[in-house]
């Protein structure tokens, strides 16, 4: 790690953090998002390309992921996407790659000279006016944002997106986004604004294809609402499949060209294996965070060779105000029997009828549990905060498996 790294790393560790805290404050983010939208109107954060913002619960992140890389255009590429899966500067991507430290640090240290009260903007609005420098800087022809939370509160909106996307949407966050599908999709499209001049909707379960439109309509008059004309529904496609369908259906009609190969997308339906000596085992990994993500990409974990059975260990996790109970009832309806809580600060803890252990614990936990019946496959499911787990136990397969590789 360099300086630059670490000043950069040290500098987002002192700003609130409500992604860790799980204190989300409506009330405060609508007096920042004034104060946002006033930096965004500095000449230094003044994005030149087209601007596209993905909103939704479901498939946001690999849409926007796609969006980024099937695009065919002759100059850069901005994407910027949360959370990130090991590193912050995941978040904040030119042409599919993070950025570089030194390359944030230097626009970084720019935003705190101009803006005296930079650092009091929270992590994630920090990373968003960051991204918004990057891309102006670039300067890219094409600007990708994922929303975080919502749409109509978020630090996103200062993109001024000509293009808003809705993907799947399902109850979450009801104290801040509405206790119903249909405020939840008005509070999402609400990051629409006078320069967006198309919508793009993915039919959600729950909500008529008519009231989509309809909700889109009231968030931007003047915009062209397209819904995505295609049921995905029992393909048999995986979803990254149905989501890059949809994405090329919707670049066509902003008439933009694509490319003809679909982009790696990280933390999506990953397969490793690993071995030592005679053993080995299979290692996958996926970002599914509710129950309908996890009940979408189950059939396509199971297509790739994660049985249902003995043979495969769970590890679960969840972020503490979300529910394992969710996550346990479909893993446990398609077979899986063997399922372990990742439990820690800020975590949900496990349910009566499951094992929790911490994380300081988890290789010995595992090792234990592979001495009692070998696994051949190994799961990571529930939050984008067991990724770093999941390489780590790639990494100690041997000592799980009681077994040091050969020298």
């Amino acid at each position: 790690m360099n300086a630059a790294e670490s000043a950069l790393l040290d500098f987002l560790r002192r700003l609130e953090n409500p992604e860790q805290s799980r204190r989300f404050s409506p009330q405060q983010w609508q007096s920042r998002m004034r104060r946002l939208q006033e930096m965004a109107g500095s000449s230094t954060l003044r994005l030149q390309g087209e601007r596209i913002a993905v909103v939704g619960s479901n498939g946001k992140g690999s849409t926007s992921f796609l969006l980024a890389g099937l695009a065919n255009v002759a100059g850069a590429i901005g994407l910027y996407t949360s959370p990130h899966l090991s590193h912050p500067l995941e978040r904040i991507r030119l042409n599919l790659q993070p950025v570089a430290a030194d390359s944030a640090w230097r626009s970084l240290e720019i935003l705190k000279a101009q803006f005296e009260d930079f650092e009091q903007c929270s992590y994630f609005e920090a990373l968003t006016l960051l991204a918004v420098h990057l891309f102006s800087s670039a300067p890219c022809e094409l600007c990708v944002f994922e929303a975080g939370l919502g749409g109509r509160l978020d630090a996103t909106r200062i993109a001024a997106a000509q293009t808003v996307v809705l993907t799947r949407v399902v109850l979450e966050h009801g104290a801040i986004l509405g206790d119903s599908l249909v405020q939840i999709a008005r509070e999402k499209l609400a990051i629409a604004g006078p320069d967006t001049m198309t919508i793009a909707l993915m039919s959600s379960p729950g909500i008529a294809d008519e009231q989509l439109l309809a909700l889109a309509r009231q968030a931007a008059p003047q915009a062209r609402c397209l819904l995505w004309p295609e049921n995905p529904a029992n393909s048999g496609a995986s979803y990254i499949a149905e989501n890059e369908r949809f994405v090329r259906w919707l670049l066509g009609e902003l008439s933009w060209s694509t490319r003809l190969l679909r982009p790696e997308l990280p933390g999506r339906l990953e397969l490793h294996s690993e071995s030592a000596g005679a053993r080995s085992c299979r290692f996958f990994f996926d970002v599914a965070h509710n129950r309908p993500a996890l009940e979408r990409c189950l059939p396509d974990l199971i297509a790739m060779g994660m049985k249902p059975g003995d043979d495969t260990l769970v590890v679960l996790m969840a972020l503490a105000d979300r529910s394992i109970d969710a996550l346990q009832t479909p893993l446990e309806q398609a077979g899986f029997r063997r399922l372990l809580v990742l439990q820690g600060r800020g975590l949900a803890l496990a349910p009566a009828a499951l094992r929790g252990v911490d994380a300081e614990s988890l290789t010995a936990s595992l090792r234990a549990s592979y001495r009692q019946r070998p696994f051949d496959s190994l799961a990571f499911l529930g939050s984008h905060r067991l990724y770093d787990y999941y390489l780590k136990c790639r990494q100690t397969f041997a000592e799980i498996a009681g077994k040091e590789l050969e020298t």
